[in-house]
């Protein structure tokens, strides 16, 4: 793709396993995710977690989630992707630290709601089960059930 529009700084990687992609996103200062139809972005949470700066566009999914949008950079819907890239290198690189820091604290955060909300399910529904065999061991041998 590169080849066919001959920019220098554009590059196409394909698709990368894990850990190439870690490293690929932790060599960049950004993650540039533009797409008009994106119904979360995984990939932006996973840069966020690298603590890199995050620019979405305003119809994101991740834009969706307040205690994720507070921590990205988010393209307005009347500004070009030119106008948004220049207007994220006008931050003064403390300041994208900063956005950096947080992004990675909400992802995180989301991240540990995450992962506790699911242990809770599991657990539930392995007590349900375990109570279901409790139960049905009780009536075999209670001769309820032949």
């Amino acid at each position: 793709m590169a080849e066919q529009l001959r920019l220098s700084n554009l590059y196409y990687h394909g698709w990368l396993a894990r850990a190439s992609l870690r490293a690929l996103m932790d060599a960049c200062d950004a993650l540039i995710l533009p797409s008009h139809v994106e119904s979360f972005g995984t990939v932006a949470l996973e840069a966020m977690a690298r603590q890199r700066v995050v620019l979405i566009s305003s119809t994101s999914g991740l834009a969706e989630w307040p205690e994720l949008a507070a921590s990205v950079v988010v393209l307005h819907e009347d500004e070009s992707l030119f106008a948004a890239i220049d207007r994220l290198r006008r931050i003064e690189e403390w300041k994208r630290m900063k956005i950096g820091h947080a992004a990675r604290k909400a992802a995180l955060e989301m991240n540990a709601r995450a992962v506790a909300g699911w242990k809770s399910l599991i657990e539930a529904s392995i007590d349900a089960t375990l109570h279901e065999i409790q139960e049905a061991r009780a009536a075999v041998r209670s001769g309820s059930i032949p």
